[in-house]
């Protein structure tokens, strides 16, 4: 438990931070000026084995009451975590150099263009008294619609200035160099935490501890909540910290794991059990919980946290015993996540496939189906999903059509982000495990159930005809995307834990 002193050192340290950065000046106060509030928000850093390390406090506008900023004033990009996950793939591939670096106060970098006055914070009203005195904001404090945006500005026109190109297909990762040449850098920046990869030294960060102070931390033992483990050439990307305190806090630590987060005697349609209500606050907290964990670094539990999802309205108690089991699950592999391991026998790119035939029943009682996907750079998951099809299929070939359909979607994105680079991109196979569905892609051959479908379906066989992507024929036994879709075995589970992940063994404090 952190003591009063102790938050008031971390007050006292913002507070001569932005003096620091000159973040505003005191001007007297007059009738007519429109003067917002401000708050503190108080946070405990922690290092990759959730020691307390540091307190911080942050001094932060109230934004809500500032109005006539309009959301193209305030949108900001943010890196997305497929992108971050490429970037350490590629690092692996191409055995490149992983550094990271951290902008402290990123937002008091960016000068503020408008006129805003703000209250004396608390801290300094011994200074100033707050009826006659209020700050002038010369830079984006946090809190304010479009200090965001002009933070994102300003680390954009660095970045351009130093002969880096930004990415059309994810804004927020910059690339310079060349493939052939072993030249390559990519930088990705979410807000204020920033991922360099570089097949030579690169000096990004230096210019940037010039213009902003950055600190180069080297190689990210954590970045965006997720504990980042280098073992020998490999790295392994899991959340087991994150994990144990959701296992702390939701009274779990003497309950025993589960081998699977839903057990194959489940069925779909069934997915309803007790009617009984429970707190939706609390359920829609731990569902978004393990979304968190199934977007970043665990694929194997996102079939059941998407249809867990389902039900954040008017959530169950049957359906909050659920999501505890996932916990559970999650409990029992909790040292486990992605494994970047270099392979000279896997594809660059790839993705599997599959959808379960009608095997969902709607609010209306109609039979919809399911698509899941995964897709891989040189054998390591980079993007996946589990999604209820938005439209209800005739047939099982229709509803791997769909799915096929709704996975080349991200594929063909991260295969034009790669070409953007200067990646040579060889074909990529599409794993599926439908023979019907594949003599409809391949041919021009027209089936009923498929017909029928709108013609944004049918956009993905123009990259077929091109020779971008293989249609390819997979045994359903080893076909991985079954764990998107259905209700699988533990052994399925421990099967896809053992292609695709890796485990680490460190104590969790």
């Amino acid at each position: 438990m952190a003591t009063p002193s102790e938050w008031q050192g971390a007050i006292n340290s913002e507070l001569r931070d932005l003096d620091r950065n000159r973040t505003w000046k005191i001007v007297e106060r007059k009738p007519n000026m429109q003067v917002i509030k401000s708050l503190w928000t108080f946070a405990q850093k922690k290092d990759k084995n959730g020691k307390v390390i540091k307190h911080k406090g942050r001094l932060v506008a109230d934004g809500r009451t500032r109005h006539g900023v309009s959301y193209a004033e305030r949108y900001a990009p943010t890196l997305a975590f497929s992108s971050v996950r490429a970037i350490f793939a590629l690092a692996v591939y191409r055995d490149m150099k992983i550094d990271s670096g951290d902008v402290n106060n990123a937002f008091l970098h960016a000068r503020l263009d408008d006129t805003v006055y703000m209250e004396i914070p608390m801290g300094m009203q011994s200074e100033f008294n707050r009826k006659k005195y209020v700050c002038q904001l010369e830079k984006g404090l946090y809190g304010l619609p479009e200090a965001a945006k002009l933070w994102a500005d300003t680390i954009k026109h660095l970045m351009l200035k130093n002969d880096y190109k930004q990415s059309t297909y994810d804004p927020c990762l910059y690339y310079k160099g060349s493939v052939s040449n072993h030249t390559l850098e990519l930088v990705g920046i979410y807000v204020d935490d920033i991922v360099v990869v570089s097949d030579k030294t690169s000096t990004i960060l230096d210019v940037m501890h010039q213009r902003f102070g950055i600190k180069n931390r080297g190689f990210p033992e954590q970045f965006l909540g997720v504990n980042i483990d280098r073992i020998n050439k490999d790295i392994v990307m899991c959340q087991r910290i994150y994990i144990q305190t959701l296992i702390n806090r939701y009274g779990l630590t003497k309950v025993k794991g589960l081998k699977q987060p839903i057990p194959a005697s489940f069925h779909a349609k069934n997915f309803k059990g007790d009617s009984t209500a429970c707190n939706g606050t609390d359920y829609r907290e731990l569902v978004g919980c393990l979304n968190f964990i199934s977007t970043r670094t665990r694929p194997d539990i996102k079939q059941a946290v998407s249809r867990l999802s389902r039900y954040s309205n008017k959530p169950t108690i049957f359906h909050y015993e659920r999501a505890i089991d996932v916990l559970r699950y999650l409990k029992w592999t909790k040292n486990e996540g992605i494994r970047f391991k270099p392979s000279r026998y896997a594809k660059f790119s790839e993705m599997y496939t599959d959808a379960d035939h009608a095997g969902e029943l709607s609010s209306d009682d109609n039979p919809y189906s399911r698509s899941g996907w995964v897709i891989t750079i040189g054998g390591i998951p980079i993007i996946w999903g589990s999604q209820k099809q938005s439209i209800v299929a005739k047939s099982t070939c229709a509803a791997e059509y769909i799915a096929v359909s709704r996975g080349m979607e991200d594929l063909v994105w991260i295969r034009n982000m790669l070409v953007e680079i200067g990646f040579h991109m060889p074909v990529s196979p599409i794993y599926c495990d439908n023979e019907s569905c594949i003599a409809v892609i391949e041919t021009e051959k027209v089936k009923t159930g498929v017909k029928s479908l709108q013609l944004s379906y049918h956009s993905f066989k123009d990259y077929v005809k091109k020779g971008d992507v293989k249609p390819t024929y997979v045994r359903s036994g080893d076909n991985f995307a079954d764990l998107f879709t259905k209700f699988c075995q533990a052994e399925t589970y421990q099967k896809f834990r053992d292609r695709y992940f890796g485990k680490v063994r460190l104590k969790v404090e």
